[in-house]
């Protein structure tokens, strides 16, 4: 079963890659990357707006394919860019999600994040036969961790994370919302 886009909430549309949008996804990254890259393993150099593009491309295809759910999160009233969101098939159990997301910093703060990911939620649960979903957050990345509780996750764990750009090691905390029960 695919994952049906596009979503609407209140305030957002969340729906497939498009590489017609590069540029402006390119510019959001740009302007946001001293944020993301303190807290997301591909954020490891500013990209060119071709090499967004080549991203976008991939990511269309692996959605068209099911291989993997990378979304753009758009306002609705505006059509700002506003981030991106998926849900991606990490995780050893194969009945199970992982939600990963980010927000341009020029957005953060507004809630954005909690309505994209309960959305996505919901329908990830409501539509494709999951036992549950997972976010998992750098320990000190505080906002990200009031997004996983503020959209009904609850922490289960912790794991070890990639390295702090120092090299210290990091702690990722693990935030679980498990699917109702099936009828």
């Amino acid at each position: 079963m695919s994952f049906p886009v596009p979503l609407r909430t209140k305030r957002l549309t969340v729906h497939e890659p498009d590489p017609a949008a590069a540029e402006t996804v390119n510019a959001a990254i740009r302007d946001s990357f001293p944020e993301l890259s303190q807290w997301l393993p591909w954020a490891d150099h500013v990209p060119s707006v071709e090499e967004t593009r080549d991203h976008l491309r991939n990511a269309l295809a692996a959605f068209r394919t099911r291989d993997d759910c990378g979304l753009l999160i758009w306002n609705r009233k505006s059509d700002e860019f506003i981030g991106a969101i998926g849900l991606h098939p990490r995780l050893a159990d194969t009945t199970r999600r992982e939600i990963g997301y980010w927000i341009r910093t020029s957005a953060a703060g507004s809630g954005y994040a909690t309505e994209a990911v309960r959305a996505v939620a919901r329908a990830a649960l409501d539509h494709l036969a999951l036992s549950g979903l997972e976010i998992h957050v750098h320990a000190r990345n505080v906002p990200s961790q009031r997004v996983a509780l503020s959209a009904g996750f609850v922490q289960t764990g912790e794991v070890a994370g990639r390295p702090d750009p120092d090299g210290r090691p990091s702690r990722m905390l693990v935030y679980v919302l498990e699917a109702p029960p099936r009828r």
